[in-house]
């Protein structure tokens, strides 16, 4: 349910990025985010709450707040890249949570499932509303002339149009079962 969640969100989420910026956006999904894991040690004690609570608020927060549009902007000839170690932080990031909540910080341990939970969502909430403060576009930040990528050109159909096309669909189904896979792995 989360990766449904964030796969259908991140649909619209840069358009909104587009309208609203990436603090707003990254700051609402640390929200929603550290909402959802917070929600779950409340009232996930059974099935449905916890895939409530994180396969579907959990989800929103991840689409809202995984929209990579800011780092590529500042490292236009380095997409590529700069999308590798956004997606390698978040593997890394959620590694490290693990290694937390069992060998390292024993925190399922001493806080049990619930409690790991809600530290969860406190620690991610707080890191995500940090980061998103000094996230701007490179046109916004103080001298830093507008870099547009070489070769880049504008959106040439719009979003209902882009519904209606069978690759779409295909590259959207691609995504959604590359994620199940990283994440599995993780």
């Amino acid at each position: 349910a989360l990766l449904v969640t964030n796969s259908l969100v991140q649909l619209g989420a840069g358009r909104l990025q587009r309208r609203f910026g990436p603090r707003a956006l990254i700051l609402a999904g640390g929200l929603f985010f550290g909402a959802a894991w917070l929600s779950a040690s409340f009232f996930g004690q059974g099935f449905l709450g916890q895939l409530f609570c994180i396969g579907i608020l959990g989800g929103i927060g991840m689409g809202l707040a995984y929209v990579m549009a800011v780092g590529m902007r500042w490292y236009p000839e380095r997409k590529g890249l700069i999308t590798g170690l956004a997606v390698a932080g978040f593997g890394l990031g959620a590694l490290l949570w693990i290694k937390l909540a069992e060998d390292w910080g024993g925190l399922l341990e001493s806080q049990g499932v619930l409690g790991t939970f809600r530290l969860f969502g406190l620690i991610t909430a707080a890191l995500m509303v940090v980061g998103s403060l000094v996230l701007v576009y490179p046109s916004e930040a103080p001298g830093t002339p507008s870099s547009e990528a070489p070769g880049s050109s504008k959106l040439s159909i719009n979003p209902r149009e882009m519904l209606r096309r069978p690759a779409f669909y295909g590259l959207w189904l691609s995504y959604l079962f590359s994620a199940m896979a990283g994440l599995m792995l993780i």
